[in-house]
This record gives C-alpha cells, sequence and structure tokens, in this order.
C-alpha cells in the first residue's frame, strides 16, 4: 500500500502540501491518529479499560493523540451498564486523558457518589475540564458545593484538597460551547 502523504497533509491541516513544511503538534497527533485508524484506537480503548499487560503503552497513544474514536469508544464503554464499575471507572479515567467538554455528565455521576473511589475520579475528570478550559468557574463551585454536602466525610475532604481551582482563570459560562 502506498500513502498519499500529501493527501494525508491537507486531510490534517486544511492546507495544500505544497504551502507546508512541518505542521504543528495538534496536526501531527491528528494525523498519526489517523494513520492509526479509528479501529486500532478502539482497540486501543477496549484494551487499556480491561487492563491488558501493556496498558501503559495503550494509555500514553491514546493521550498523546487524543483521537475522537477512543473519546466515542469510551462513552460507550460508561454507558454500557453491563461494564463493572472498575471498567466505568477506567474509562472515565481515561476521558480524563483526553479531555472533552461531552464528559461533564460523567464528571457530575462520579462527584454526586458518596464512595471517595468514584468521588475522585469525578475529582479527575473535573480538574482535566478546568485545566484544559472546558468547564466554568460557576460549574467548579458547584461541584466543590455538592462534594462539600457528601454524606461521605472523605469525600466532604477531597473538596478542600481542589479549592485551587477556584483560582484558576476558568471561561464564563456563556463562553463554553
Amino acid at each position: 500500500m502506498k500513502t498519499n502523504w500529501e493527501a494525508l497533509y491537507q486531510e490534517t491541516t486544511g492546507r495544500p502540501a505544497g504551502e507546508g513544511g512541518i505542521i504543528s503538534g495538534n496536526d501531527g497527533t491528528a494525523l498519526a491518529a489517523k494513520l492509526i485508524g479509528d479501529d486500532v484506537i478502539r482497540e486501543a480503548v477496549d484494551y487499556t479499560i480491561i487492563g491488558g499487560e501493556a496498558w501503559g503503552l495503550t494509555a500514553i497513544l491514546l493521550q498523546v493523540t487524543k483521537p475522537r474514536a477512543g473519546i466515542d469508544r469510551c462513552y460507550e464503554w460508561w454507558e454500557n451498564k453491563s461494564s463493572s464499575v472498575d471498567e466505568r471507572l477506567s474509562a472515565a479515567s481515561l476521558l480524563a486523558d483526553m479531555p472533552d467538554r461531552r464528559s461533564i455528565s460523567i464528571c457530575e455521576a462520579l462527584i454526586k457518589s458518596d464512595d471517595p473511589s468514584q468521588a475522585s475520579f469525578g475529582i479527575k475528570l473535573l480538574t482535566s475540564l478546568a485545566r484544559n478550559n472546558l468547564v466554568s468557574l460557576s460549574e467548579v463551585e458547584v461541584y466543590l458545593s455538592i462534594l462539600k454536602t457528601s454524606n461521605n466525610r472523605e469525600v466532604k475532604e477531597m473538596a478542600n484538597d481542589i479549592e485551587w481551582l477556584r483560582d484558576m482563570e476558568l471561561p464564563t459560562f456563556e463562553t463554553i460551547g
């Protein structure tokens, strides 16, 4: 099979190959994900979630490329009611490494849990969303409030550990899509 590098360049960057030179990091990761292919990306998500022996390799591949197919596959794992709690939490953890605004609903479900392990995954997701400007300050305030009113003392204490999120320059509610 011969790869059409010029077509890949244009598809990845939106520019004709002759105008190019070196592509940016984001374009490079999009190109890597495209070369790997959606089927392999989905397989990498599955392998990571089930804890294959080389899960560290697949996890870093997903973290670096942040492919849409991988993000979508994580949502499939989360929404699949026959997935175990551990599998669903692994999907949430992967989503924290591939930030996506849609994961706010998963974040909320986890933060509302009185189970400290689930709340900690929700906090990981919330922190990732905040660091990537995908959550507003008002949303952070809501989730901190939920954590602080938990029936579990350990979960309440977790809220204190992420108070620093209030100091971030987060977008206003109106600027988030």
